[in-house]
């Protein structure tokens, strides 16, 4: 009997302690659902506030792409009105390039020219009545480069206006350094061939031809007063015979190309004393774009008739 009550007690005791151990996992995992549960509540929380974050953020790029766009449309519209003041600019200020590439051609005849060629009555006015006014285009970009874009609304962008003053100012600097050298050489072949220039009027412009009368007159009388006041009278006549007067060496050689569609036909003994004995072909004909090195007196009459262009 005592030993039926022990064993009575022990399971009493083993149930009692099962009970009490069954108790505490269902308050833990009424304690772990619990905490579960506020976990969820608390990265729902987070969840929202990420998801409101994260909607913040997509509104953002939004924005700045309709700010990249309105700047765009700006820069398109500040692009499109200099292109319009470049078109509207271009007719008659504006240098174009077959005046430019005319004045280049002339350029290079006289200053490889021996002698001096005829006056451009038509180019040469035309290029100097554009500088003026392509000044003032230059003027008017430099200010629109200076002025601020927000201040002003509708207003070119400085940028653009800085790099089409720029572009401009190129091509009137070169123009006056066509222009500078072309008239420099022009009056230094008249100075120094001023006596043989008086045959040659009709290859000048009336202002060359008043500078030519002008520097007779200085050097007239500077020979007067340091040589002709000292010989006698009787050998100024032979100051005038034509082998006292300075003439361009028209024997020189130089570089040309043949321009003229059909070709030309060129003495190669024009100008020289030939023994009519020597079997040599006087005319030779040269097709269109051949290069050739020649005596100038060859050439000469074919330079004139614009058939032949002279080369640097």
């Amino acid at each position: 009997k005592n030993n039926m009550a022990d064993f009575q007690n022990l399971t009493g005791e083993v149930y009692s302690a099962q009970n009490n151990q069954d108790s505490e996992e269902e308050g833990e995992a009424y304690n772990d659902e619990a905490t579960l549960h506020q976990r969820a509540q608390a990265g729902q929380e987070e969840f929202d506030d990420a998801g409101h974050d994260q909607q913040q953020i997509m509104e953002i790029p939004a924005a700045l792409l309709e700010a990249e766009a309105q700047q765009r449309d700006e820069q398109e519209r500040d692009t499109s009105n200099l292109s319009q003041d470049l078109d509207e600019t271009v007719e008659g200020q504006l240098v174009p390039d077959e005046d430019y590439e005319a004045l280049k051609r002339l350029w290079i005849q006289e200053v490889n020219s021996t002698e001096l060629l005829d006056y451009d009555s038509e180019l040469i006015p035309i290029l100097m009545e554009m500088i003026p006014s392509q000044e003032e285009v230059i003027e008017q970009f430099q200010a629109q480069a200076l002025q601020n874009p927000s201040a002003v609304p509708g207003s070119v962008d400085p940028n653009l206006a800085s790099l089409a003053a720029s572009i401009c100012k190129m091509d009137l600097d070169r123009m006056y350094f066509l222009l500078a050298d072309l008239k420099r050489t022009r009056l230094g072949k008249i100075e120094k061939y001023a006596l043989h220039n008086r045959e040659i009027l009709d290859r000048m412009s009336e202002k060359e031809v008043n500078y030519l009368k002008e520097y007779g007159e200085l050097f007239e009388s500077h020979m007067r007063r340091s040589v002709l006041d000292y010989i006698p009278k009787d050998l100024w006549k032979k100051l005038d015979e034509p082998e006292m007067i300075d003439r361009p060496n028209i024997d020189n050689y130089v570089f040309c190309e043949v321009v003229h569609e059909e070709g030309v036909v060129i003495n190669n003994h024009k100008g020289l004393e030939i023994d009519e004995e020597e079997e040599t072909e006087p005319e030779r004909h040269y097709d269109a774009g051949s290069f050739l090195f020649a005596r100038y007196a060859v050439i000469r009459d074919l330079v004139f008739e614009g058939k032949i262009e002279l080369l640097m």
